[in-house]
């Protein structure tokens, strides 16, 4: 099974990508696809939940997440359903034994999203094949300004996004990005930097264009 990421700081675009992955694939393969359940036992609420946790295609790829309220965008790991990075290795282990449906798994994130538990070496060891890691982050404050102020509708400072705890994870994705990157030595696994003003078919791109 194979497996892509996309990881990165706040406003950054990646929901946006994930939504027009999700669109291009849907008309590529004219599907919407199917919902996803999975069944676990959930410590949090101590008891079994199933719940849909993203769409599958006819091509085995398995897209995790839906579409955001505001119909812009994705909304992946971020939906707290797989929060703990051990929940979502089991949810990986579990579909990689139970389902030969899946062939690739596709996701993106930011709340617990710099862990080493997502990088090349610890995917590895979990049973993937290819590995796509992409981050998305920001190159100065004043890009991280100027993204979430046009987004936020509200006034703010440039003191208050140097002091903000977005721009403080900004640099935490930075340094996942380098300790990825010093794992990239396997044929069959990719650490990609891709800008927040890349195209948004971007990550499709970067499923389909695998050079394996």
């Amino acid at each position: 099974m194979d497996i892509t990421l996309l990881v990165g700081a706040n406003a950054t675009g990646k929901s946006t990508r994930l939504k027009t992955f999700v669109d291009d694939t849907s008309r590529l393969l004219d599907t919407d696809g199917i919902d996803y359940e999975y069944t676990f036992f959930d410590t949090k609420k101590d008891k079994t939940r199933t719940v849909v946790l993203g769409k599958l295609f006819p091509n085995g790829i398995l897209i995790l997440g839906s579409e955001a309220k505001n119909h812009a965008g994705w909304v992946c790991l971020d939906k707290a359903i797989l929060s703990t990075q051990d929940m979502r290795t089991d949810f990986y282990k579990y579909t990689m034994t139970n389902d030969t449906r899946v062939k690739h798994i596709v996701a993106e994130g930011y709340f617990n999203c710099t862990s080493p538990k997502m990088r090349p070496e610890y995917l590895r060891k979990t049973g993937f094949e290819t590995i796509n890691c992409a981050f998305m982050y920001y190159d100065n404050v004043k890009e991280f300004f100027d993204r979430t102020q046009e987004r936020s509708g509200h006034d703010r400072d440039m003191e208050w996004a140097e002091n903000c705890a977005g721009w403080k994870d900004n640099s935490s994705f930075r340094r996942s990005h380098e300790k990825s990157l010093e794992q990239d030595r396997d044929d069959k696994q990719r650490v990609i930097r891709l800008d927040i003003n890349a195209p948004r078919n971007a990550l499709f791109e970067i499923v389909h264009d695998c050079p394996f």
